[in-house]
């Protein structure tokens, strides 16, 4: 036989090298909370890299085969050029020709007054740093299935990597429950995420209900493959249940654990409570059940273990959770989600052909959210093609589909009537998984998720292995059959076996190649071997910074926003403690911000809300104690009204201990911070307005400011405190109109922001009435209102506060009925007393008592009113009936005394 390079036998010892990478990646990234933070990104660099380099090693040595090319190398290596390109900085004319849209959207970048200030933005990612580390993971996650498509080549392989899915999947079911049966509300019983809990929602080791269902939906169809392999007869035998007993007999517990780890794994997707988790689930079997009838390898054995699981399911389902995963399922508010798939249609069609950089969905798509949500951020746009659009345009989507209908097409091959039927189980397996995902991906964010994206990636890898082997293996017959037809006539027995081996050999040939390696092939492995070692490198050294800064991010998230189950005993505190354990917490915030930048300098938003706690910071100082100072309005005003001579000279007026004195620092930190944040990312509206309200202290004059302001609400047109300043602004100016343009468009939007607009037009001695008729302020408004106006401001303008407040709880109560529809009627009825209003006062209270006869509180209230109106007959009837309900009342008992006293003939 032949000897050298050629028929060297493959080393298994670089197999098992990039084996345990691969498997490290598969199993490990899924645990480090679905990969998406730093810690995540790092095992999913490291294993991409030492993967990739022990292939290289292997090749180089000449001891692993030589590498295959598909469709899908260009396609990846697009991918990457495209996504290089969205940070790299380009010259403006380029950039412009490319993303026409940017110089509408960041004006003050463009020169005029803020050119020295802000300069010019150079690319077409508008958070690069952000792009930058999304790119990472997306070539990890490529290298990952560019490694595995080398590694697996046979259909052992194959099965072998999909009963490794099946594994994870089900270890993570079964993590899951019990981490859920026994949670104090933190991952892996001691990280406490700052938004998310394990107590309301079974979710594993992800920190989203949806990416968890979606990891149970990509093993659900291995799982069934597995079971199917052990249970299903060989094509020979009979499909009985005799050797399934005789298998059960035999001490085989393998189909057993089989049958109980795919009831886990559905049973706590379900648990998830996911919508979309619940449909890939359900399309996953579907799909995985159909495919396997097509190729007959549906026995009565295999649905008798399906139908095990699927008791298993229920009875589960029937001892805990039946009621909520029903509820949920029936539950469908489209209304949200539609809105933020809105917005980011509205981005891709600004940004066509560019996008607005990967990763960067979370600051473009509130340009056009006109509703924003004061209790979350849509951190996705929960669905992965229509974000990925407006993060890469089009040409990223492009290449998106053309590597889904890439994977599709390997499956049909693999799918073929004929095929070996280990190559067509294996393949309706992968085919499940695969369309499943691609259903799911439609509902939300799982092209995000590293922790799926790695299984998907070694499921497209597995799509690909089983379409060369059913290839391979119709050029082998094809082969066979036309050598044993030439040599029929010659020698029929001698030509078929001569025939035969020539076509296994040519089969063989096209879908292996030979492990030779030439030196310049060498030469070229060392090079991209470099490449990786300097691009992982890179990668780690930006997640290092990542991993550093999320410790003290994560810090500042739980004190800015604890949690309802935390507990708040700040009402046990004295008004003077409660106020030194806001300061504190608010000096603990700022320290987490100041660690976060120091370890993570990229971080935006980590300077943005350091700069905006130092500002709030020396404005408490100024306007609290015994000797409030000067507010910071007015001083920039002072500032930009002053003729001063020279830069020197306003920053010595400023300087002085009447002025600002050393608090001066504080807020050159704070302009220092929000000018960096918005280098970073200048999407960030507030930034602007911060620049704007202290530009004052590096000489910036009004014209400045006005540009800023211009350009603030340009990327956040729907920002409530972006137009509370702009208002703020208007109305220092002298153009009321326009203030108060800019509050009513500010005033729905958010609580905290309209409490503030009324302080300030309740101080600037607006008429209450005016207030009402252009704001049109809702109940919780007009309750905020009456206290305030209660407290501040004259009788008569309390009144017609109170006219409103009585008005709105008459009409509100007439859209309510049971508890509330009391409530509301009481709440009128109150607000008319004190107008005065007799009539309209025993309406409500009659109203009220008609809605719930039975209630104490409407009727003790009536009798009262009925006593204090002189009604003592009426008014008697009403308090005895109260009496019965509290006998031991003796305020009650003296109120019934007097009034029988009053009601007595005389």
């Amino acid at each position: 036989p032949a000897t050298g390079p050629a028929t060297t036998p493959v080393n298994s010892g670089w197999l098992k090298t990039v084996d345990l990478f691969l498997y490290l990646a598969l199993l490990g990234v899924p645990l480090c909370l679905g990969g998406r933070g730093g810690w995540g990104q790092l095992l999913l660099i490291g294993s991409a890299a030492a993967a990739s380099l022990a292939w290289i090693a292997g090749r180089i040595a000449g001891r692993l085969k030589q590498y295959r090319f598909s469709w899908s190398e260009p396609v990846l290596l697009a991918g990457l050029l495209w996504l290089v390109l969205q940070v790299l900085p380009l010259p403006t004319t380029m950039l412009h020709s490319l993303s026409p849209t940017l110089a509408n959207w960041l004006p003050a970048w463009s020169g005029g007054q803020l050119g020295n200030t802000l300069g010019s933005w150079s690319t077409l990612s508008l958070y690069p740093a952000a792009t930058t580390l999304a790119t990472f993971n997306v070539v990890a996650v490529a290298m990952l299935f560019v490694v595995a498509c080398q590694r697996l080549r046979t259909i052992h392989n194959v099965e072998t990597m999909l009963k490794a899915i099946g594994l994870a999947t089900a270890a993570m079911a079964a993590f899951a429950l019990v981490q859920f049966a026994t949670s104090d509300g933190r991952f892996f019983w001691f990280y406490d995420h700052p938004f998310t809990t394990t107590l309301h929602r079974v979710k594993g080791a992800f920190t989203n209900k949806n990416h968890f269902a979606q990891f149970m939906a990509l093993g659900l169809a291995p799982l069934a493959w597995w079971l199917m392999s052990r249970v299903t007869d060989r094509p020979a035998a009979r499909r009985d249940f005799n050797t399934l007993a005789r298998t059960a007999g035999s001490g085989d517990l393998v189909p057993g654990a089989l049958m109980c780890g795919l009831g886990l794994v559905v049973f706590a997707g379900l648990l998830a409570l996911s919508r979309g988790g619940a449909l890939a689930l359900a399309t996953a079997a579907v799909c995985c059940t159909a495919l396997m009838y097509r190729h007959k390898r549906v026995s009565a054995r295999l649905m008798c273990g399906l139908a095990a699981s699927a008791m298993l399911v229920a009875t589960c389902l029937g001892i805990y959770g039946f009621r909520d995963v029903s509820q949920r399922l029936e539950e469908w508010d489209p209304g949200v989600r539609l809105m933020v798939w809105d917005a980011n249609l509205q981005v891709a069609s600004k940004f066509t052909w560019t996008g607005t950089g990967l990763g960067t969905h979370a600051e473009a798509h509130p340009t056009f959210l006109p509703q924003p949500f004061q209790d979350r951020e849509f951190t996705h746009a929960e669905n992965s093609p229509l974000q990925v659009a407006s993060e890469t345009g089009l040409p990223g989507l492009l290449l998106c589909l053309a590597a889904i209908f890439g994977c599709l097409a390997w499956c049909r091959n693999s799918l073929k009537l004929g095929t070996n039927p280990r190559i067509a189980t294996a393949s309706a397996a992968v085919t499940a998984s695969l369309v499943a995902h691609l259903v799911h991906c439609l509902f939300d964010f799982i092209w995000y998720v590293p922790g799926c994206m790695v299984v998907v990636a070694m499921l497209a890898a597995c799509a690909r292995s089983l379409a060369t082997a059913a290839n391979t293996e119709a050029n082998t017959e094809a082969n066979t059959e036309a050598n044993t037809e030439a040599n029929t006539e010659a020698n029929t027995e001698a030509g078929t076996e001569t025939g035969t081996e020539a076509g296994t050999e040519a089969g063989t040939e096209a879908g292996t190649a030979s492990l030779g390696t030439t030196w310049p092939s060498r030469l070229g492995w060392a090079m991209a071997a470099v490449l990786v070692v300097a691009a992982t490198g890179f990668g780690v050294e930006r997640t290092a910074e990542r991993i550093a800064g999320e410790v003290h991010w994560d810090q500042y998230l739980r004190l800015r926003f604890p949690k309802d189950d935390a507990g708040d005993n700040s009402q046990s505190l004295t008004p003077a403690q409660q106020k030194h354990a806001s300061r504190t917490k608010y000096r603990q915030r700022m320290l987490a911000l100041g660690n976060t930048i120091t370890a993570d300098p990229n971080h935006a938003r980590a300077h943005l809300r350091l700069a905006s706690h130092y500002i709030t910071m020396v404005e408490e100082q100024r306007t609290s104690g015994k000797n409030p100072h000067m507010p910071l309005a007015q001083i920039r005003q002072a500032a930009l009204g002053a003729a001063f001579q020279s830069q020197s000279e306003r920053a010595e007026w400023l300087s002085r201990p009447g002025v600002l004195g050393d608090q001066r620092r504080h807020l050159d930190k704070a302009l220092a911070h929000a000018r960096h944040s918005l280098t970073l990312c200048p999407l960030q509206g507030i930034g602007y307005i911060h620049l704007a309200q202290l530009g004052y202290l590096a000489g910036d004059d009004s014209a400045a400011s006005s540009e800023l302001f211009a350009q603030a609400l340009v990327v956040r047109p729907h920002e409530a405190r972006i137009h509370e300043a702009a208002g703020i602004e208007a109305w220092l100016a002298g153009d009321q109109q326009s203030g108060l343009d800019h509050w009513k468009h500010a005033f729905g939007l958010d609580r905290k922001v309209q409490r503030r607009i009324l302080r300030r037009l309740a101080a600037a001695g607006l008429s209450a009435q005016v207030i009402i008729q252009e704001f049109q302020p809702d109940w919780e408004s007009l309750v905020y209102m009456k206290d305030l106006y209660k407290q501040t401001l004259p009788k008569t303008e309390y009144q017609v506060v109170l006219a409103g407040y009585a008005q709105a709880a008459h009409d509100r109560a007439g859209h309510q009925d049971g508890t509330d529809a009391v409530t509301s009627w009481l709440q009128a009825a109150g607000a008319y007393r004190q107008l005065g209003k007799t009539t309209e006062v025993q309406a409500c209270y009659e109203k009220a008592l008609a809605e719930n006869p039975a209630s104490l509180t409407a009727r003790l209230a009536f009798g009262r009113w009925l006593y204090s109106q002189k009604q003592f007959a009426a008014a008697l009837e009403h308090l005895l009936w109260s009496a019965r309900q509290q006998p031991d009342d003796e305020q009650l008992a003296r109120l019934i005394t007097a009034c029988r006293k009053a009601a007595a003939p005389k």
